[in-house]
């Protein structure tokens, strides 16, 4: 069976590590720095989950959560 798919949104390199190395082991994780990384990787691939932080580069959380809504 395949690990659920989660993509994890956050401007802080530290909290990233944390992050893969709490969940690496049970989900398939992705990464983005900033909104517009965000919108490109959902765009590519699906993902189960989206953690994403609110004040990103780019494209502020809130705005990445609006166009994301859109495309489901």
């Amino acid at each position: 069976m395949a690990k659920p798919r989660i993509l994890v949104c956050d401007d802080e390199e530290n909290l990233r590590k944390a992050i893969r190395l709490i969940l690496e082991r049970d989900y398939e994780l992705a990464f983005a720095e900033d909104g517009e990384q965000v919108l490109a990787q959902f765009a590519t691939q699906p993902f189960d989950l989206v953690l994403l932080d609110i004040k990103i580069p780019k494209k502020d959380g809130m705005e990445v959560l609006a166009e994301l809504m859109t495309l489901k």
